[in-house]
């Protein structure tokens, strides 16, 4: 398991949004390569239409598992949701907004929090 998750984004991407990547520091000291998350995930898309232009992101660690929840807000406040599993697989990116907020309440700024749970 990695001692430390590192996302970085930068905004010269010709992709029409923020480029994202990701990389691990192992127990060890080691460091994995650096990942393109827009890649690994594809646009952030809804019901065909986009993609939507990310601007800032947020994550979190499942302990439990090993998952790397990652929000994103995007153009417009809309919210959007990957997670990168213990494996290191890459959901695609899902609408958070279409399901939680009801439109139109777009958002300003994100964070995300993780709870820690222990088995007795």
């Amino acid at each position: 398991m990695p001692s430390l998750h590192v996302l970085l984004a930068d905004s010269t991407s010709v992709r029409g949004t923020t480029n994202l990547f990701h990389t691990m520091r192992q127990v060890n000291g080691s460091w994995d390569p650096l990942g393109d998350v827009m890649i690994e995930t594809g646009p952030a898309m809804q019901q065909g239409q986009g993609p939507y232009q990310l601007l800032s992101f947020t994550c979190t660690v499942d302990n439990n598992n090993g998952d790397l929840h990652v929000l994103a807000l995007g153009i417009g406040g809309t919210v959007w949701h990957t997670i990168r599993n213990a494996a290191g697989f890459w959901t695609p990116w899902g609408f958070v907004s279409a399901v939680v907020f009801p439109p139109p309440q777009p958002m300003i700024s994100i964070e995300s929090v993780a709870a820690a749970f222990s088995r007795l």
